[in-house]
């Protein structure tokens, strides 16, 4: 069964779409945006997570509209244009705003962990509004990640209270994390929408659309409540700014470049599908990063989370 959805929400010609292309660049997604939360994560602890992120936004954006600028790429139409902007609203905007406060709060390694449920709200949301088909494996994928998450979190409740790794599990950890998930599979779709009303347009132009639409929406927060005097004095810490710009290269720039690349060749469920390996390659950089043993109980639960992501992609009828 499949969700019916508007005339011109049409299928992506065939000659458009590379589907090895596709793969490699969602499993270079996992790898640079497995490794961004540790950058993240430190440069939140010493400026407070909400500047960090507006600092990694203008970055990337400056970035992203220098490579534009570069490289001479068309501007997509407006439709497509407002459509992709609206997915960096959702996904970079919305979606950061609460995973960088989930990065301080429970740490990057268990933020990530949290986020492998983006393919769960990814699915429904295309089967509704992309006609993309459901299957019964596909509801055992995501019941399975769903319990493999929150085993997860009920074995980190108990952790070992002497342990050097930084966050613990908190309601507001908890909560930023699901909120960045469910942000990430609505952007997801949002982006596969845009893609269907132009199939041509440049992943230079999607990614610059994404991340300067949220940066934008994003810098006008601290007008509300005169943030800017503090939000200019965070640039003295120099470390901070170093981790921001490590963040800033692997996120918004190289990852969303290949983020956007990956949804033109491949179906909006398999993309954050591959994604969400990041759960597992960030288990043994933790390990290395913060000197602390990673117990079993917390593999076995990020690899039934990425096995259930992949029932989830792959058990399509």
């Amino acid at each position: 069964m499949s969700a019916s959805f508007p005339d011109w929400m049409t299928d992506i010609p065939p000659q458009s779409i590379n589907t090895s292309l596709g793969v490699a660049l969602a499993l270079t997604v996992a790898v640079f945006w497995g490794l961004s939360p540790f950058a993240h994560a430190a440069a939140g602890r010493r400026i407070s997570a909400f500047h960090a992120l507006l600092w990694r936004s203008a970055l990337g954006s400056a970035i992203l509209l220098a490579i534009l600028a570069v490289s001479r790429v068309s501007v997509p139409p407006l439709r497509a244009s407002l459509v992709m902007a609206a997915s960096g609203v959702v996904g970079v905007g919305i979606g950061d705003f609460v995973i960088f406060d989930a990065l301080v709060q429970l740490g990057p390694r268990r933020t990530v962990q949290l986020l492998a449920l983006g393919p769960v709200f990814t699915f429904l949301l295309a089967w509704i509004f992309l006609g993309e088909t459901v299957s019964p494996v596909q509801f055992g994928g995501a019941a399975l990640v769903l319990l493999a998450s929150f085993t997860a979190i009920w074995v980190e409740s108990r952790r070992d209270p002497a342990s050097r790794e930084p966050g613990r599990v908190s309601l507001r950890g908890i909560s930023g994390a699901l909120g960045g998930a469910i942000a990430i599979g609505a952007a997801s779709v949002i982006a596969r929408q845009a893609y269907r009303m132009d199939p041509g347009m440049h992943p230079i132009a999607a990614s610059c659309l994404r991340v300067v639409s949220a940066s934008m929406v994003l810098w006008l927060m601290p007008a509300v409540w005169g943030g800017y005097p503090v939000l200019m004095r965070s640039l003295t810490d120099r470390r901070a700014v170093v981790w921001v710009a490590f963040g800033t290269a692997l996120g918004p720039v190289l990852g969303m470049l290949a983020f956007v690349g990956a949804i033109k060749h491949l179906e909006a469920g398999l993309v954050t599908a591959l994604m969400s390996l990041s759960p597992l390659l960030i288990l043994p950089v933790s390990a290395w990063r913060h000197r602390v043993r990673i117990g079993p109980a917390v593999i076995l639960a990020a690899v039934a989370a990425v096995t259930g992501v992949a029932l989830i992609a792959l058990g399509r009828r």
